[in-house]
């Protein structure tokens, strides 16, 4: 079992598939991914999930969806057969690329918390305004911005 690639990078936000190539006699019966979080491999669910895909008897390969920050580091693959279970020789390791830039659309009343944006971290605050007799309240808000 090998991981033909075994550095991937991508932007923020977008997605990443990772593949797993997988020969075994007898056939193998489950297919499963980890991730190395904290010096430990941790599993990584992926039925009814929408944030990974993959890892099964028809698809080996891995993606994961809407990369953020958090999903950088280690991943391997594992099948299992009747004669036992297997451990990618190699690794992939995942580098997520970019800046996170953030729209934040509020409705007018809701409350909310400003912070300064940096080059890494932008944030853009729209107010959603619904009616004419909201205008008041746009105002109040962006006095508050402007503070």
């Amino acid at each position: 079992m090998t991981l033909p690639v075994i550095s991937y990078q991508q932007t923020y936000g977008q997605n990443v598939t990772i593949q797993c190539s997988v020969t075994a006699t007898p056939a193998i019966t489950s297919v499963l991914w980890q991730r190395l979080v904290n010096g430990n491999y941790v599993d990584i669910t992926t039925q009814s999930s929408t944030k990974y895909y993959g890892g099964t008897l028809t698809n080996y390969a891995l993606t994961i969806t809407n990369l953020v920050f958090t999903d950088n580091g280690e991943y391997r693959c594992t099948a299992t057969n009747q004669v036992g279970r297997g451990v990618s020789a190699n690794r992939a390791n995942l580098q997520v690329l970019g800046s996170k830039s953030s729209s934040r659309e509020l409705v007018v009343g809701q409350h909310f918390m400003l912070r300064n944006p940096s080059e890494t971290d932008s944030l853009l605050y729209k107010v959603a305004i619904d009616s004419l007799s909201s205008i008041s309240n746009f105002l109040s808000i962006m006095l508050i911005i402007n503070i």
